[in-house]
């Protein structure tokens, strides 16, 4: 009788035994819903993880990004940075890839953009820089896994420029954000494309390094390498610390940077490892020097960041940005690459160490230009015989694999790909 019952009820039984393990599996993630310009899409939020099939790092395509964002929204952002000066950010809604997100942060990324005439907020073009937040609402709520991105907005040369680098960077093994193109479109500015990048910070330090509890710093004057003294107020304008605020100070840098400024001839050169990773210091600099066709005494004139690794006690340097090179006529990355490949010295094209011409025309350097302006590392660096071979002999074996291998020619050719078939 209790076989016959069984045989008769068997579906039922499945069923109930379905919304069981329905109900377990839904108890730790939740779907919500996102209403975004008119129609309705869900996403799964699991641990506070927006998830999506489409990686945004993968630079094989060309990904879509709605901003919902006004006019009225850009103007109290500048209004605001004007009556403040500082960045404010302000609540909107996002699309990434067809996986709409309520209730982002956005700020403004460069402040030199921000200071325009507010009669520019009225027009349907805008060309800014800024930054997403996916935490600063929602608490520890991420995008793939990261919780923040920046979107950086340039001339099509000027963005393909800046893949290219780290491209280069990659290439030859320094560690760097990823990045891919984007069309963005806005709610009331003409939409145009742009570059997503990722932001240095410990999710960046895990995946490349795997070590989130290293120390990150961002380098604010990217001119300056030198030690001023012992008090950390001293380097605000220099440096500010990304990571383990509560467990660390700026001591463990700025004993870098007197060992870097307050040590000489051999102690300097036998000592410097133990500082810095040497290799990773020298492909840095030829590579930032590739990109600007120069040996200054400033190079290093784009931002970056330095890890420092709490178990070796030394530094390694993460680029951030690359600027397009100035004062060039013609725009387009072949004419870069003919006059980094010549190597041609054209003066208008170099740039000019702000002490050397102060010096050369009032024979002193102001006191407050002496430490803006200084970099004991790459003026001593460059000196010493035996690390001026090691860095000419790997800028030579760069610029030789580059050229040999036609590397940024292939690069670009992608990207030409990349954007035709869009």
């Amino acid at each position: 009788m209790n076989k016959l019952l069984l045989k008769r009820n068997y579906k039922y039984i499945l069923f109930f035994i379905f919304l069981i393990l329905v109900s377990i599996i839904f108890s730790e993630t939740r779907i919500i819903s996102y209403n975004f310009w008119k129609y309705t899409t869900e996403i799964k939020l699991s641990d506070n993880n927006i998830d999506n099939s489409i990686d945004i790092w993968n630079d094989e395509m060309i990904h879509n990004i709605k901003l919902n964002l006004t006019k009225e929204d850009y103007k109290n952002l500048v209004l605001y940075y004007k009556s403040n000066e500082e960045k404010q950010y302000i609540k909107t809604d996002i699309e990434i890839d067809w996986v709409i997100i309520n209730d982002i942060w956005l700020k403004l990324k460069w402040s030199n953009i921000i200071i325009w005439d507010l009669e520019d907020v009225n027009t349907s073009e805008i060309d800014f820089s800024f930054t997403i937040k996916f935490d600063e609402y929602i608490t520890d709520m991420t995008y793939l896994g990261r919780s923040e991105i920046a979107l950086i907005s340039w001339t099509i040369d000027e963005l393909k420029w800046e893949y290219i680098a780290w491209e280069i960077y990659e290439n030859f093994w320094i560690k760097s954000p990823d990045s891919s193109f984007v069309y963005l479109e806005w709610t009331d500015f003409i939409n145009k494309y742009y570059l997503v990048k990722e932001i240095v910070d410990e999710a960046f330090l895990a995946e490349e390094f795997n070590d989130s509890n290293g120390l990150l710093y961002k380098w604010e004057n990217s001119l300056s390498f030198t030690y001023l003294w012992e008090d950390p107020t001293a380097y605000t304008d220099l440096f500010t610390q990304k990571t383990l605020k509560n467990n660390y100070d700026l001591k463990k840098m700025i004993s870098v940077l007197e060992f870097v400024s307050n040590s000489w001839n051999d102690n300097f050169k036998y000592q410097l490892s133990k500082y810095i990773n040497i290799e990773n210091y020298t492909k840095f600099l030829a590579i930032n020097n590739f990109l600007y066709w120069e040996k200054s005494k400033l190079k290093l004139l784009n931002s970056y960041y330095i890890y420092y690794d709490l178990s070796t006690e030394t530094i390694k340097f993460i680029p951030w940005d690359s600027q397009y090179p100035n004062n060039i006529e013609d725009t387009s990355v072949y004419q870069v690459l003919e006059k980094i490949y010549s190597k041609q010295e054209i003066a208008e094209l170099w740039k000019k160490d702000i002490r050397e011409i102060l010096w050369n025309i009032t024979g002193t350097i102001p006191d407050n230009l002496k430490s803006k302006y200084s970099n004991d590392l790459e003026d001593k660096f460059l000196k010493e015989n035996n690390f001026e071979d090691l860095y000419n002999e790997v800028e030579e074996q760069i610029i030789d694999e580059l050229e040999s291998t036609n590397f940024i020619e292939n690069v670009d050719s992608r990207i030409e790909n990349l954007f035709y078939n869009n």
